[in-house]
C-alpha cells in the first residue's frame, strides 16, 4: 500500500469530519492485507457499464461523480468495500484540476451554487488503498487526442508500478461534499435524490460488510 496515500486519506477523512456531520463519513479503515487484482476490478465495472451506462470510453470523460456513485453499487455487489474520494490528480508530477484544499473548503463555505460547475474530481478507494478512477484515463486521452479503444481500457486502477503517470492526492472523503456542495434538495432535487439514496444505500452496505468481517 502507497504509505503516502493512506496518509492523505486519512487526513482527508479527519477534514471532511471537521466540517461535515459525522454521519456523511462513517469510519473507515483501510487494509494493509488487502490487495485486488486490477485486470478484475477493470472487468467487473467495465462489464457493467457495457451493460447499461456507457459503451462509449470517450462519454465518460466529465461524469466523474455520475459514474463513481454506479461503480459504488458494482463494488458492494462483489464484497468490494470502497470509500469516496474528493481532490485532485497529479498527471507526470502536475495538477491536472485547479483543485486545491482551499477551493474545496471555500465550496463548502458557499454551498450549493446552481450557475458554477463544480472545480473537484472524484473516485474511490478502496480499502486495499488502491485506487479506481472512472474517467481521468479518458479525460486525459481527450486533451491529447488519443482516446482508449474501450471502457475497459479507460478505468484505471491504480497498482504498485512506480512507473505509473498518475498519482491520487486525497483532499476529502465521505458524502458530506455530494450532499451540501454538487446537490440541493430543491434547486436541484433530481441528482440530490440519487446522491442521497447512494449514501442511504452505502452505509446499508458499509454496516452489513463490517459486520460480516
Amino acid at each position: 500500500m502507497d504509505e503516502t496515500y493512506k496518509t492523505a486519506f486519512y487526513e482527508a477523512m479527519a477534514r471532511s469530519l471537521s466540517v461535515f456531520d459525522p454521519m456523511f463519513t462513517p469510519t473507515f479503515l483501510l487494509d494493509n492485507k488487502t490487495k485486488y487484482d486490477v485486470d478484475y476490478i477493470k472487468k467487473i465495472i467495465s462489464d457493467d457499464f457495457l451493460d447499461g451506462v456507457e459503451k462509449n470510453p470517450c462519454a465518460l470523460t466529465g461524469r466523474c461523480f455520475m459514474l463513481a456513485r454506479e461503480a459504488s453499487y458494482v463494488l458492494h455487489e462483489n464484497g468490494i468495500r470502497h470509500y469516496l474520494t474528493i481532490g485532485n490528480v497529479l498527471v507526470d508530477g502536475k495538477p491536472y484540476y485547479k483543485t486545491t484544499i482551499d477551493s474545496l473548503m471555500a465550496d463548502v463555505k458557499n454551498g450549493y451554487t446552481c450557475d458554477e460547475i463544480v472545480n473537484a474530481h472524484v473516485w474511490l478507494t478502496l480499502d486495499s488503498g488502491q485506487v479506481l478512477d472512472l474517467t481521468m484515463l479518458s479525460s486525459i486521452g481527450h486533451k491529447n487526442d488519443k482516446h482508449k479503444s474501450s471502457i475497459y481500457d479507460a478505468v484505471y486502477v491504480s497498482s504498485d508500478c512506480k512507473d505509473d503517470a498518475l498519482v491520487h492526492v486525497p483532499m476529502l472523503a465521505g458524502f458530506g461534499y455530494n450532499l451540501k456542495v454538487v446537490t440541493h434538495p430543491d434547486l436541484n432535487s433530481s441528482w440530490f435524490d440519487a446522491y442521497s439514496e447512494w449514501w442511504l444505500d452505502y452505509l446499508h452496505n458499509f454496516h452489513y460488510q463490517k459486520a460480516a468481517q
